[in-house]
């Protein structure tokens, strides 16, 4: 994550914007393979590797359980993606479970 991600972040946290946000590092296979598959959803999403960016990952890691982890912030509070009941064997979250959880927080249909 560049120095702008990081200030968006902590900038849309003081803020009614909302965001999602992957948690993430290098070492996770399910993480490699989940960035890309997200990355083309029409949603404000940002990752971070919680390895290297340890100080803003500290804000999200006490609500999660490991990596990948995903949360979502209404602009107003940080809500976690709740853990798939049938994990994607490549992925761990599927792209429709990341939409059924934003449609459900937002009412939109992404």
């Amino acid at each position: 994550m560049n120095k702008s991600d990081k200030d968006k972040i902590l900038s849309f946290l003081n803020s009614s914007t909302p965001f999602m946000l992957l948690l993430k590092n290098n070492g996770c296979h399910y993480c490699q393979a989940l960035a890309p598959k997200i990355e083309g959803l029409e949603i404000r999403l940002f990752s971070i590797d919680t390895e290297n960016e340890e100080e803003i990952a500290s804000i999200f890691t006490e609500m999660v359980d490991g990596v990948p982890s995903i949360v979502y912030y209404n602009g107003k509070e940080i809500l976690p993606i709740e853990e798939p009941e049938e994990p994607d064997p490549e992925t761990w979250y599927s792209v429709q479970w990341i939409k059924d959880f934003y449609n459900k927080n937002t009412g939109g249909d992404k």
